[in-house]
């Protein structure tokens, strides 16, 4: 069956190297595609009913009400992105459509590049964080 084939050496896959990967671009791209997310699980949570991934699982939501007010998380995966150096929580505002206007500001700003510093300094968290086997209590 492999005699037709054609094996080669001394290729690599694209992106595999890590010195071609634009660290900022694609944490950028992975908060923006989390945003549309949630923006899109908000209008679900507006009409009363609970937002699923495709798989069919409970969607983590980055937002949330607290008394009258709807707020937002700022995550990168699990990490924090301080937006203004201070907090990563934003007031949405009291309104069911509010988080979802407010996704919509934040993927304008991170387009414009306005969050770029805030994503480089969770960027930087993440990086310095240890890596490997937790170490074990005795």
């Amino acid at each position: 069956m492999l005699k037709g084939l054609d094996f080669v050496t001394g290729i690599t896959r694209p992106n595999a190297a890590a010195k071609n990967v634009d660290p900022l671009g694609s944490a950028k791209k992975k908060v923006r595609n989390n945003w549309v997310k949630q923006m899109a699980a908000s209008i679900v949570v507006d009409k009363g009913n609970t937002p699923t991934t495709p798989d069919g699982k409970t969607m983590r939501l980055n937002f949330f009400k607290v008394g009258d007010m709807w707020y937002i998380n700022l995550r990168l995966g699990n990490s924090r992105i301080l937006g203004d150096g201070k907090s990563d929580t934003i007031a949405a505002g009291p309104q069911k459509g509010d988080v979802a206007r407010t996704f919509d500001h934040l993927i304008k700003a991170l387009d414009k590049g306005e969050l770029d510093g805030p994503i480089q300094k969770t960027l930087a968290e993440i990086q310095a964080r240890p890596r490997g086997k937790r170490s074990s209590k005795t």
